[in-house]
């Protein structure tokens, strides 16, 4: 039944620093997998193991707790996993296991850039200059970004970052205004 295919570890395509997923998958013996999957979305975090059936050659099927169902299949180096509602229940909130895993993934953070907080990679690279080492913990809190309110009426751009489950304790607020003026 392919078990090679079938065994190893995997990592979500599109996963970042704060939201990841990897699943492992061992013991392929006639008919079934044991699996283990494991998620995060910034503090909070997800995990669903068990024994899922094959059918065919590259689909599978996972019954758990609570509705749970999750399918499997595999499409050459790809294992495409896809969950019902009652998957909610093994996370936290924000994060989930479907998408396309591979073992070829690497995680990348995206830039404040991509992240809509700079137009341009130059007012980012000012923004950088002007942080210094601090530059990094910027990246780090920016996990969830929020237009925020201009407290002091100067009609600027104001963006709250934070880490889903740790905004009272890992955020920041920028004011891009500051760095475009560098540029």
């Amino acid at each position: 039944m392919g078990g090679l295919l079938w065994a190893g570890e995997r990592t979500r395509s599109g996963s970042t620093f704060h939201t990841t997923a990897t699943i492992s998958i061992s013991d392929v013996s006639s008919g079934t997998f044991t699996f283990e999957i494991h998620a995060h979305s910034g503090a909070h975090t997800g995990y669903v193991a068990g024994r899922a059936t094959l059918i065919g050659h590259n689909q599978a099927v996972f019954v758990g707790e609570n509705g749970c169902v999750i399918s499997f299949a595999l499409q050459g180096d790809i294992l495409e996993i896809t969950t019902r509602e009652g998957c909610m229940w093994y996370g936290g909130v924000g994060v989930f296991f479907d998408g396309k895993y591979r073992s070829d993934v690497e995680i990348v953070e995206p830039s404040l850039s991509e992240k809509g907080i700079f137009e341009t990679k130059s007012q980012e690279e000012a923004f950088r200059k002007l942080t210094g080492s601090a530059y990094h913990l910027f990246l780090e809190n920016a996990h969830l970004v929020f237009g925020g309110e201009d407290l002091d009426g100067l009609g600027s751009e104001v963006y709250e970052l934070g880490i889903r489950g740790l905004f009272g304790f890992m955020g920041a607020i920028i004011i891009p205004n500051i760095a475009r003026s560098l540029v």
